[in-house]
């Protein structure tokens, strides 16, 4: 997915590219947000609801983060516009990495242990 933040002050584009700490990629597209602005709406291109939900779930969980929310502007584009509003203390680039990490470790954890729980039903039948 390509996230592009979208300021409501700046229009200079940029793109950014970063490594999470497990090695996954994500790209960042839009406008210069300044480090003070506390409300952005990203832009999730190629995305629907599968992510756009369990972004805002985690999102909202978090103490940092006054509200999330996403919409799809048209059902014909596979598009979400994820608004993101902090307390200050982080800014919404950075809780949606946290958040996108943190959703992806809950991800690797569900998948690790339904193959356990898998290979835990094949040995029982095999004996």
């Amino acid at each position: 997915a390509t996230l592009a933040g979208e300021g409501a002050r700046e229009a200079g584009y940029r793109s950014e590219r970063s490594r999470t700490e497990s090695g996954g990629v994500y790209s960042v597209r839009g406008s210069s947000m300044a480090e003070e602005d506390t409300t952005v709406t990203f832009v999730l291109e190629d995305e629907d609801h599968t992510l756009g939900a369990a972004l805002v779930d985690v999102l909202n969980r978090s103490e940092n983060v006054v509200f999330a929310g996403y919409t799809i502007p048209h059902p014909s584009e596979r598009r979400i516009q994820l608004a993101i509003q902090t307390t200050g203390v982080v800014s919404p680039k950075e809780a949606l990495v946290s958040a996108a990490e943190s959703l992806e470790k809950m991800c690797s954890a569900t998948d690790a242990l339904f193959n356990s729980k898998v290979d835990e039903f094949r040995n029982q039948m095999q004996s």
